[in-house]
């Protein structure tokens, strides 16, 4: 048993692992805290600030920063091809971020990544997709999807991004998009490559060309930089994309000197993965923990296609216990009162 952190007097993630809770009071909690919401003044946004205090390491606490960014694909669909448009686009996009405190802060998102860049800091960003897929039971028939895009410093002004959507290898069948006119009016619009890897294709170009520290960003939308690995939402009926970001985020900061585990040295550093191209292996490694035979197929399948089949069969047959499991787990862990109380106080 993990026993309660004296000093912090707060419960590690690892505790709550094996708590179990009716899936409605997972949802409930979830609510409760912000998780769905794309508005990031919220308690579950506010606590990761907390997480990189009292989690990371002190290397990582001073070198990782997170934001939040919405992006609607219904105002950019017709244009999203277009680089010229995008670049003008992206102009006038803004991001939140948790600063002075617990405050929630709107600024420019070129000028705060612009910022971050100038410092060789380490950037995550919680992206909100909205108007990604149809959904006949949200507002206007769109539906919203939470993924990923992690900026890795390289040294000399260069950086890396990568970019993680849930559906990994899945989301390739999301080449095009839907302008819903009305219930029965529809006009769709196609792609050539997936709509999300086209859009931060178009993001990356355009920090490329308007930073004012001359530093490049490199980004292909390949499996070198995207993860295109097992679909870690297969089982899931109830749309719960919105924690696998937050997942990510502890794992990244947790393990981004250090092995994801210390006993094996198949499992590397969340830095040394994401500058070798090793993208799936991070993704994958941060869920290790939570799945028995998630860990040991990790461990013991060299070959990449064996592995990523024996992946799939596994959560195939978990279903929707897997991404139950892991909600309800991080859920536990950021609901605790050590970190909802400093947040509560800080009012």
């Amino acid at each position: 048993m993990f026993k309660l952190n004296k000093k912090l007097n707060m419960f590690p993630l690892q505790h709550y692992r094996k708590k179990k809770n009716k899936l409605y009071y997972i949802l409930k909690k979830s609510d409760d805290l912000g998780f769905c919401d794309m508005d990031s003044d919220t308690p579950a946004f506010k606590t990761m600030k907390l997480i990189r205090e009292n989690c990371f390491d002190k290397r990582v606490q001073s070198k990782l920063e997170y934001l939040s960014v919405n992006i609607d694909f219904r105002e950019c669909m017709y244009f999203l091809t277009d680089e010229k448009k995008m670049l003008e686009w992206f102009e006038n996009i803004e991001c939140e971020i948790a600063y002075d405190g617990f405050d929630i802060y709107t600024v420019n998102l070129l000028e705060h990544i612009d910022d971050l860049m100038s410092e060789n800091k380490i950037v995550y960003m919680f992206i909100n997709l909205d108007g990604y897929g149809v959904d006949q039971e949200e507002e206007e028939y769109y539906s919203c999807h939470g993924v990923s895009g992690i900026f890795v410093p390289l040294g000399n002004g260069k950086y890396k991004f990568n970019y993680i959507n849930s559906h990994g290898k899945s989301m390739k069948t999301t080449d095009y998009l839907e302008h819903r006119f009305s219930s029965t009016r529809v006009k769709k619009i196609q792609f050539k490559e997936p709509v999300d890897v086209l859009l931060m294709r178009s993001f990356t170009k355009f920090i490329n060309k308007n930073n004012s520290i001359n530093a490049h960003v490199s980004y292909k939308g390949n499996e070198l930089d995207t993860y295109y690995g097992v679909n870690l939402q297969c089982g899931d009926d109830h749309g719960i994309c919105f924690i696998i970001p937050f997942i990510l985020y502890y794992y990244l900061g947790n393990n981004y000197y250090k092995p994801f585990d210390k006993k094996n040295d198949l499992f590397s550093s969340a830095s040394k993965l994401l500058k070798q191209n090793r993208i799936m292996d991070f993704v994958h490694y941060s869920f290790i923990d939570f799945h028995p035979e998630f860990k040991s197929i990790m461990m013991n399948c060299v070959l990449i296609n064996e592995r990523l089949a024996l992946l799939r069969l596994c959560l195939e047959k978990s279903g929707f216990r897997f991404v139950k499991d892991i909600t309800n787990t991080f859920v536990s862990f950021i609901g605790q009162s050590y970190f909802q109380k400093k947040i509560i106080d800080s009012y």
